[in-house]
């Protein structure tokens, strides 16, 4: 017998709206509603999970296509011009498996950008669609639909919703 069950009739019928939250999405001068799923707290520790941790080849893909055209223009430019980017500090450094702009690891930026759209894709699963189909869509398709900033405004308020923040947590 589940929880829900031995709780009664009334909880069984509200259950459903338990697990649902309304978002307000304000993009310029844009406003809607959108609901999202609350997940519960093992599909919660697997979204942190898979946003930490993102997928290695991922991770490697961004990286070629933010690195790529460094390093190609290093290897067509001019010594002169490598050693006038040197000449304070170290502007630009190829190591082994990483450049290095002004100190800035291009791989970490990889990273960062990696775990941000699976952030986005594993956000947006969690918005309810009024046709009842699952949201699926990958990051590309994401960014094809919506403005940054609406992307962003969106995870924010996603992110509200299905995390208690201390302000929530204190009224209690």
């Amino acid at each position: 017998m589940s929880i829900a069950s031995k709780l009664g009739s009334n909880y069984e019928s509200v259950r459903t709206a338990i697990k649902l939250k309304t978002i307000t999405i304000q993009v310029n001068d844009g406003e809607f509603n959108l609901k999202v799923r609350v997940p519960v707290k093992r599909e919660m520790e697997q979204i942190t999970e898979k946003v930490r941790n993102p997928n290695e080849e991922l991770v490697e893909t961004l990286y070629q296509a933010l690195a790529n055209p460094l390093k190609k223009s290093i290897e067509n430019a001019s010594p002169e011009f490598v050693k006038a980017l040197n000449a304070e500090e170290n502007e630009i450094k190829i190591t082994d498996n990483d450049v290095f702009v002004a100190g800035t690891s291009v791989r970490n930026i990889a990273q960062l950008q990696a775990s941000w759209q699976i952030q986005v894709e594993e956000y947006f699963k969690l918005l309810q669609s009024v046709t009842g189909e699952p949201i699926t869509e990958s990051f590309e398709e994401i960014i094809e639909e919506f403005p940054e900033n609406a992307i962003k405004e969106i995870i924010a308020q996603i992110d509200k919703a299905i995390r208690p923040n201390y302000q929530d947590t204190k009224k209690n």
